[in-house]
């Protein structure tokens, strides 16, 4: 859930950068965000989860896995697309 939380928080200051016309900062911010995004699944790895909300959202540790490579994935495209904003 804190994955979740840090991805909202994030993607909202990324948003209001790119509203500013501070497009330069977004890009870093972005990656610091998905980075910490990456840090929560990581240190959550090895425990055990519950479902939240009476079973239909639950974090074990296939989604974490999933998640984590959705993270890399999303940080390589970001950095490979660099150059085109």
């Amino acid at each position: 859930m804190n994955t979740i939380i840090v991805l909202g928080i994030f993607a909202i200051i990324a948003m209001y950068l790119g509203l500013f016309n501070l497009k330069r900062y977004a890009l870093p911010v972005s990656l610091i965000g998905l980075l910490l995004a990456l840090g929560t699944i990581l240190t959550k790895q090895l425990g055990n989860f519950d479902g939240l909300l009476y079973g239909m959202v639950s974090f074990d540790n296939i989604s974490q896995s999933y998640g984590a490579v959705m993270i890399i994935i999303t940080c390589l495209i970001f950095v490979a697309s660099r150059f085109y904003c």
